[in-house]
């Protein structure tokens, strides 16, 4: 029978030995995770800077992308069979995938996607920043 519940979890790829990790304080053996990258196809760098407001989003942005001028994005799922997300409407299902996600720029100012619920503890442990969002203070 199947384990539907661990479908989902990584794969543990080695075991740390007992005591290697003693001068951190940890004694007992740790495993090392294969962790699956982050499925980048949930929308292209340019459409997130849109959702996020960085851009206008007009066809001299986006035109000269190799993609949205074949009509399909590789960043969207399968360039044969996913629309370039600037050919649908901003209701359209891979608009609200894109949405669960932020955009992080880094300080070298290169760029990553992360999910939105973990976006401002990740960009805080990378020095980074979340494209588009708003620092709110407290009023005094």
């Amino acid at each position: 029978m199947e384990d539907v519940f661990n479908f989902n979890m990584p794969a543990v790829e080695d075991v740390i030995p007992p005591g290697d990790l003693a001068h951190a304080g940890i004694v007992q053996a740790v495993p090392v995770l294969a962790i699956r990258r982050y499925d980048e196809r949930q929308g292209c760098n340019l459409a997130h800077r849109y959702e996020a407001g960085e851009v206008q989003g007009t066809p001299n942005e986006y035109g000269g992308c190799y993609f949205y001028a074949g009509g399909g994005c590789k960043m969207n799922g399968n360039a044969q069979r996913d629309a370039c997300l600037f050919h649908l409407g901003e209701d359209a299902d891979p608009w609200r995938r894109l949405r669960r996600n932020a955009l992080l720029r880094m300080p070298d100012g290169s760029t990553c996607i992360t999910t939105r619920q973990d976006a401002f503890t990740i960009a805080a442990d990378l020095g980074a920043v979340v494209v588009g969002a708003v620092r709110v203070s407290e009023a005094g």
